[in-house]
């Protein structure tokens, strides 16, 4: 089977490929793109699938599709898995036989769920992709109660945890190894606030376990936790983390790292090789060599990496940003987050039950250089995180009254 020739090649089908082939776009209006993807589904924005969805009853999932085929004439070849990476030759082969042959790639994979002892089914979803959200939908709305039960205290188990429990019938247990919901990021007031407001909303957390082992039936889930305990479910939703899909890079000899490692323009160890998003080990300004797994990240490094890919040559410098809302919490934060940090907190509303906090806290390493900040509740969160980069970059954790004032 021949190669199907493509300018611009891009392998993986999500936020980061749509915004590369944006960034394309602008500097190349007649280039070719071609967008290879393992989903069924064309790249949409992913964040809603455990946020807005849920709790927005007028978005729709109409409203969640990027469409590069009709925003940068992209071609789109979807249910289609990359199996080679020749380099030498500028070919990648899937596992179909299709053959593509590019003149600049961009590896934008993304991360693949790590699985436990549970393998993925109807019932047992490791939750990631626009079929995922269908299913667990469709589950939620089955006559009855549903019996839900979620394994993961990540930013993803949390949300799910809190958009399920805020549907009609449906019973929510959640399985986290933390004494606390976000102890690991926030101080002891904001997670007890945390803890509360899950428990208000009816979510029986099984704190400080793991889920050991799983049976699946006809009738349902089962799990074995290190407590000791068995719970059973109707569905089983596990947000235990991702690894990065960096196989073709690490096979075709590409340097790999936590992840695919590539210079501030994102270019990998071969200069016709690029990657972007949740995949790419890269060097940030601020904050050092690192990977992030949120959706300005994939946004923005993908925009910069399809530019420079058409020849812009220009170097990654954004810091992105995250977001969660969890019970009318809004919460954006930008750097690490870590207990093992200095935490600096600045309340303008305490956390306490029946409130709603709003306030500022720095992450400072020892020796007081700034390495997070996260805003909460603030009004103007736009201005707040374009001050909270600059107070990043100035390493100054001495301008709490500015953020505040956001």
């Amino acid at each position: 089977m021949s190669a199907q020739h493509y300018d611009y090649l891009i392998v993986g089908a999500g936020m980061a490929a749509a915004c590369a082939a944006q960034g394309i776009r602008e500097r190349d209006k007649n280039g070719s793109i071609g967008i290879i993807g393992d989903d069924i589904d064309p790249p949409a924005t992913r964040p809603a699938l455990s946020k807005k969805l849920w709790l927005d009853p007028a978005f729709s999932l109409q409203k969640i599709w990027m469409r590069p085929d009709q925003h940068a004439d992209a071609h789109l070849h979807l249910q289609h898995h990359v199996v080679e990476l020749d380099r030498h030759k500028c070919t990648v082969r899937c596992s179909n036989g299709a053959r593509f042959h590019y003149g600049r790639l961009l590896l934008a994979t993304g991360g693949k769920p790590t699985l436990q002892r549970l393998p993925p089914s109807e019932r047992v979803l490791y939750f990631r992709t626009v079929s995922d959200y269908r299913v667990l939908r469709a589950w939620s709305h089955t006559d009855g109660t549903l019996h839900a039960v979620v394994v993961g205290g990540s930013w993803l188990g949390m949300e799910l945890a809190a958009a399920l429990c805020q549907q009609e019938r449906v019973q929510v247990q959640w399985v986290f190894s933390q004494p606390q919901p976000g102890i690991d990021r926030f101080p002891p007031e904001l997670c007890t606030w945390l803890q509360h407001a899950f428990s208000t909303h009816g979510v029986d957390m099984l704190s400080e376990n793991h889920a050991l082992q799983g049976d699946e039936s006809e009738d349902g889930i089962s799990l074995v936790l290190e407590d000791g305990s068995d719970i059973s479910a109707d569905v089983a939703v596990m947000c235990t983390g991702i690894a990065p899909c960096d196989e073709l890079a690490y096979q075709s000899g590409l340097a790999v790292d936590d992840g695919i490692t590539v210079n501030e323009h994102l270019q990998t160890s071969d200069p016709a090789v690029f990657a972007a998003g949740d995949i790419a080990f890269y060097p940030d300004s601020r904050l050092g060599r690192q990977r992030v797994e949120h959706v300005d990240n994939a946004q923005q490094m993908g925009h910069c990496a399809g530019r420079n890919m058409a020849g812009a040559s220009e170097a990654y410098t954004h810091t992105p940003y995250f977001y969660t809302r969890l019970f009318g919490l809004d919460l954006k934060g930008i750097g690490h987050m870590s207990t093992d940090l200095q935490l600096i907190c600045h309340w303008k509303t305490p956390p306490a039950p029946g409130n709603t906090p709003c306030g500022v806290i720095y992450y400072a390493d020892d020796d007081s250089t700034l390495r997070g900040v996260v805003l909460i509740n603030i009004d103007d969160s736009e201005a707040g995180l374009t001050l909270a980069r600059q107070v990043i970059n100035t390493r100054d954790s001495g301008r709490p009254e500015a953020l505040l004032k956001a």
